[in-house]
């Protein structure tokens, strides 16, 4: 969450609001990201939220080209944390062939670099779906509001009960509406298929 989060703020700012800065969110410090209620439902749910970035879009030389460019960052994000962990975890499983303190170290950190892979592969994917307030629903909302201001607060608004709707039926139901599972289980092969 510290990276997503940390990634909004920095794109933001090279793209002129320094919003983001001034509330100290362009860093890795976790205290400076942390939602109170995200961070227990993280606990007790297993899904979680941090404190959304602010930007300020009347700072922004092109609007809809920069909020969608912010939007996306954060997603990218983990995407890229998600290929490291690839890379790092084909690297321990060469040196799990090898002998002695070097294999018990490899084998030992193995599950923990699938964990990360996954949760960054869930949160960056999940974070792309078009649905207020997922990131995502930022490239349907600036493309709304250079015509429709209004509709596009709306869309903003209501999107965020759809949402809502959707997160109690994906936790309390045994049914899935939004296919994260199948996504990040193909990203996740293409991405190994890729480092070799």
């Amino acid at each position: 969450f510290t990276v997503h989060e940390a990634s909004h703020g920095l794109v933001a700012l090279r793209l002129g609001d320094d919003s983001a800065k001034r509330e100290g969110r362009v860093n890795l410090n976790p205290l400076n990201h942390i939602d109170p209620m995200g961070a227990i439902m993280l606990l007790v749910a297993g899904f979680g939220w941090a404190r959304p970035v602010a930007v300020d879009i009347s700072k922004l030389k092109q609007p809809y080209r920069d909020e969608v460019l912010i939007s996306l960052a954060g997603p990218l994000s983990n995407l890229i944390l998600a290929f490291a962990g690839v890379i790092m975890f084909k690297a321990i499983i060469g040196a799990a062939v090898a002998d002695g303190f070097t294999a018990v170290a490899a084998r030992s950190a193995a599950p923990g670099l699938l964990i990360f892979i996954n949760v960054n592969l869930g949160l960056g994917i999940f974070n792309l779906f078009p649905i207020p307030p997922l990131d995502g629903s930022h490239l349907v909302t600036a493309r709304i509001r250079q015509s429709n201001p209004v509709a596009a607060a709306k869309f903003a608004h209501y999107g965020g009960y759809f949402f809502i709707g959707i997160l109690a039926i994906e936790v309390f139901t045994p049914r899935r509406i939004l296919p994260v599972g199948p996504i990040v289980n193909a990203v996740f092969g293409w991405m190994f298929e890729v480092v070799s």
